[in-house]
């Protein structure tokens, strides 16, 4: 019996390669083995205040995931990207007065486009943008006797009358 000649067709359907094709040509895409080039185009893009999402939506770059599993493999691109991020936000914070000075823009939608950033400045680098919380111990209060509370009292009738129908209500409820 006579074989047909390989075509394109048959050669996806049976994996027969024509002669001279190439077998470790790979198909189009993303990259996803490390590369030192790429990596550090991203840590200079993300230290400029881009996102790992907006970088890595560009032609050649990595997907999100792609780059994050690179960042957990690989110790130093984790510090080298953290480094960049807190670096990124203090542009993104010179952006927020650009857009802030920029005549061109209407009034509600910078205020949108600066509330945005610094909220995400904020939480990016909240050590520098964070809102300060105030954890320290404070100095023990001295107690309060019975003196000082009758003499606080003394001072707030108002206060003296919610608390005398607090009493009252709670003995009503005793019985």
């Amino acid at each position: 019996m006579k074989s047909k000649p390989t075509t394109k067709k048959t050669a996806k359907k049976t994996g027969v390669k024509k002669p001279g094709e190439n077998s470790t040509k790979r198909p189009p895409g993303r990259p996803s083995g490390y590369s030192e080039k790429i990596a550090e185009e991203i840590i200079e893009q993300l230290a400029s205040g881009k996102t790992i999402t907006s970088i890595c939506k560009r032609p050649g770059m990595p997907s999100v995931t792609t780059f994050w599993r690179w960042e957990q493999d690989n110790e130093q691109l984790r510090k080298d990207s953290a480094r960049a991020k807190s670096v990124g936000t203090h542009a993104l914070a010179s952006e927020c007065l650009d857009i802030a000075d920029d005549p061109l823009i209407d009034p509600a939608n910078k205020r949108i486009m600066v509330d945005t950033r610094i909220r995400l400045i904020g939480k990016w680098n909240s050590r520098e943008y964070g809102e300060k919380i105030d954890i320290t111990a404070r100095e023990e209060a001295p107690p309060v006797t019975r003196e000082i509370m009758i003499d606080r009292l003394r001072r707030s009738p108002s206060f003296f009358a919610e608390i005398k129908s607090m009493i009252a209500e709670a003995e009503i409820k005793k019985t």
